[in-house]
């Protein structure tokens, strides 16, 4: 006892000297790895003056072996973690468990501790890339909550609108990512405002009711990307912001049902990644070869109309399938590397049997066509496919 008492002194002492920032997040027993990771991300990129506590909503009868695991983050890290669980309190609402842990956000300015004016809610898709005291000390005013444009629901706004009632959806924001203004939503009772409308059972659920009750925010803090959404992204956001949010992201939230832990070729999953592998679940559920298995398995019986077989692989088939999985030896990254390969090939049978080399280049605007004959080929060694021919450059 004498040892946590000396533990909590020192805690608040040290308190007093930082920025402390909370930090909510939801996870039922599911999805506890994945907040886990989140929460170790942020602990990961925290600066030298931040401390973060941690508010995590979790069900009333969460697992106190997962509670234990994440305690245990306190031996690591300078961080304050607790646990709030949730009862019925929005029982009324005709909605799934996974549609409700949504709602829980209406709920914040009265569950957390009346001291606090200020919080940063999180979903636990989500990798922090860097710390948080720059978002967190964005000036909000009296805004109820700050957030990022939904570039997926602009995409569909007459539609949206109509469902809404609202007249835009440039303001319609992603409640993923929110900063709340705790104070604001006490003084105008917000929270009985939140609930009256989740009544009404929105498609969208609480990220709807948050953006009917809260339409004025025009405030953006964080920019997120959707690939492949860059006209979108052009209307609601400056180039440079995309361009920033690609190459040197703040915070990622992985959307869609594909995501890091389940899927391949994730967009910016090397983030994810990165941070998995410093979690204790990386020995046995963050497991890439596992998602590779899956993803194959699914593959074949598409293709082939029945199960492979992979324990013990018959037709020649089913060998490379299993070569695919168990056989990744670093040779084969090299020979399948266009530009690799040729060293290769010039140390086991000699240069000559190797296809002229113009130039090698990071980025097309790096290539000068004045140098280049007037016939040649330009190939992309990052996939198949990406050929371009040119028989005359001066037509």
């Amino acid at each position: 006892m004498n040892e946590f008492f000396k533990y909590y002194n020192s805690l608040k002492t040290l308190q007093k000297f930082y920025l402390t920032i909370p930090i909510v997040l939801y996870s039922d027993d599911e999805y506890t790895p994945f907040m886990y990771t989140t929460m170790i991300s942020i602990l990961e990129n925290a600066g030298e003056t931040t401390f973060y506590s941690f508010y995590l909503f979790v069900p009333s009868n969460f697992s106190v072996v997962n509670k234990n695991i994440i305690l245990n983050i306190n031996d690591k890290y300078k961080c304050n973690i607790n646990f709030i669980y949730m009862k019925k309190t929005l029982e009324n609402i005709n909605t799934s468990h996974k549609a409700l842990s949504s709602y829980y956000r209406l709920l914040v300015g009265d569950l957390l501790p009346k001291e606090l004016d200020k919080c940063i809610f999180l979903d636990v898709d989500i990798c922090v890339c860097k710390d948080l005291s720059e978002l967190f000390n964005i000036d909000i005013k009296d805004n109820y909550i700050a957030g990022v444009i939904d570039p997926d629901f602009y995409l569909s706004e007459e539609q949206n609108c109509k469902r809404l009632n609202i007249s835009s959806m440039k303001h319609y924001v992603n409640i993923g990512i929110l900063i709340m203004n705790l104070k604001q939503i006490r003084i105008n009772n917000m929270t009985q405002k939140f609930i009256e409308l989740s009544k009404k059972n929105y498609e969208s659920h609480g990220q709807d009711v948050i953006n009917v009750a809260c339409l004025s925010l025009k405030y953006n803090s964080i920019v997120k990307v959707l690939k492949g959404y860059n006209n979108i992204l052009r209307d609601l956001y400056k180039e440079e912001e995309i361009t920033e949010a690609k190459n040197n992201p703040y915070i990622i939230h992985y959307t869609n049902q594909n995501k890091p832990w389940n899927s391949i070729q994730i967009y910016l999953e090397k983030y994810w990644w990165n941070i998995a592998r410093k979690t204790p679940y990386i020995k046995y559920l963050f497991n890439r070869e596992n998602i590779y298995k899956h993803k194959l398995e699914k593959w074949w019986f598409i293709k082939k109309k029945k199960k492979l077989n992979l324990e013990n692989p018959k037709t020649f088939n089913e060998k490379i399938q299993w070569l695919k999985l168990y056989d990744s030896t670093p040779i084969k990254s090299q020979l399948s590397d266009k530009y690799l390969v040729r060293e290769y090939v010039s140390d086991k049978i000699g240069e000559k049997y190797l296809i002229p080399l113009l130039g090698a280049y990071k980025k097309f605007e790096d290539i000068n066509f004045n140098n280049l004959p007037n016939k040649f080929v330009i190939k992309c060694n990052h996939g198949s496919g990406f050929n371009i021919i040119v028989k005359n450059k001066k037509i």
